[in-house]
């Protein structure tokens, strides 16, 4: 009922009242293989997702490539940031608490997996979504640590340099069908 019948105790269910991450230029900040995994299996990439499964591989791929040309800004570029003293950083925050290494593949337990961030963001919007991690998802558990620009760099740095999951395979697929599949 509340989902519908709004209340104003949010401690009731709050679950109700989350949001789902934002599709704001979300071609220019994820690469489009990345989401056409995604999109066909949420658990395959993590398993604590609340998105469920909708769509087969192919108009998983479909989708992607509709998503994938939104794009305002292209994220793509690289960034020069300190890997060493980013991986420092990624211990003195606490990041192993939630996350593994970002070279691990190991899917067991309950930390997220980093390894497949290469495959995932762009260089720029990595660093972007560790500087705000809430801008696009407020009810995101990733802490903002209120981190400077050039440590983000260096965060970004080490951690795209370690991700060594296997890169994605191409493919092609169609735009138009991925709107209709979309919408």
């Amino acid at each position: 009922c509340v989902s519908c019948h709004k209340s104003e105790n949010k401690n009731m269910m709050p679950e109700f009242y989350m949001d789902s991450p934002s599709l704001a230029n979300v071609g220019g900040r994820l690469n489009k293989k990345w989401m056409a995994q995604w999109i066909a299996n949420p658990k395959k990439l993590n398993q604590h997702s609340h998105m469920p499964t909708l769509v087969n591989k192919k108009d998983a791929q479909h989708i992607a490539e509709f998503l994938s040309a939104k794009v305002d800004k292209d994220l793509i570029a690289s960034v020069n940031g300190d890997s060493k003293r980013g991986s420092q950083l990624f211990y003195d925050l606490g990041c192993i608490s939630c996350h593994t290494r970002p070279e691990e593949n190991n899917t067991k337990g309950e930390r997220l997996l980093l390894s497949n961030l290469n495959n995932k963001f762009k260089a720029q919007a990595l660093k972007e979504f560790l500087l705000s991690p809430e801008k696009l998802y407020k009810w995101t558990k990733m802490p903002n640590f209120n981190l400077s620009d050039q440590e983000a760099s260096d965060l970004t740095s080490f951690l795209l340099e370690r991700a060594k999951a296997p890169k994605i395979a191409g493919f092609k697929a169609d735009a138009k069908v991925g709107h209709k599949l979309f919408t």
